[in-house]
């Protein structure tokens, strides 16, 4: 269903025309260095009997550190989700003339249902800063680095199928603005069937700060 292609050259010229600080693009800084093994994703089209926007679905509030149940019996779907973590990346903070900063969420999700169940960061979340809401994972800058963090630990960029049953631990990166009064993390886990939601709410004391 996913298509994934690897290619550090088509990547880089791709993050330079995304983000003026992207990897590659600044001869200053050598560490916004994209690693080699960089894999980037093409998310397939929305299917043609998707759900209207227009329908509104059921919000599961949820908080870091709290693992959110959602379970919908009548078309058998069920999981647990949890951010166990976010991580601000303060190198990057405000470096830009947008003001904003990267944030890694880590994440843990077990697919509780009896059919396999898509997940991508590309397709799967959204922000909402301030009543704002962004679709996630467009930012270069974020993916690039968030790849390069988690480079040697069992968490990367999540774009795969989660089997029946199975446990996964994966990160989203995020690049928002620093001067905000809210954020939350919106994870949409049956995309284009279902406008049901778990909004993870995101508050300054939940945030850890790393050199990176």
């Amino acid at each position: 269903m996913f298509q994934f292609r690897k290619g550090a050259a088509i990547t880089l010229a791709a993050l330079c025309m995304l983000s003026p600080l992207a990897a590659g693009c600044n001869n200053d800084s050598s560490s916004n260095t994209v690693p080699e093994s960089t894999e980037y994703v093409v998310p397939v089209p929305a299917p043609e009997d998707r759900i209207s926007e227009s329908v509104k679905g059921a919000v599961v509030d949820a908080q870091v550190g709290k693992p959110a149940e959602y379970n919908n019996t009548e078309k058998q779907e069920k999981l647990q989700v949890e951010v166990e973590a976010v991580k601000a990346l303060d190198k990057f903070t405000n470096k830009n003339e947008n003001k904003t900063e990267i944030l890694f969420v880590e994440m843990n999700l077990t697919n509780n249902s009896g059919k396999v169940l898509d997940l991508s960061y590309l397709t799967h979340f959204s922000t909402d800063v301030d009543g704002t809401v962004t679709d996630v994972g467009h930012s270069a800058l974020a993916n690039s680095q968030a790849t390069k963090y988690y480079a040697n630990t069992g968490r990367k960029l999540v774009h795969q199928q989660v089997a029946a049953g199975e446990k996964i631990s994966f990160v989203v990166a995020l690049e928002v603005p620093s001067e905000r009064k809210g954020l939350k993390l919106i994870y949409t886990p049956y995309k284009y069937y279902s406008n049901d939601t778990i909004d993870f709410e995101i508050k300054p004391e939940d945030i850890q700060h790393i050199a990176g």
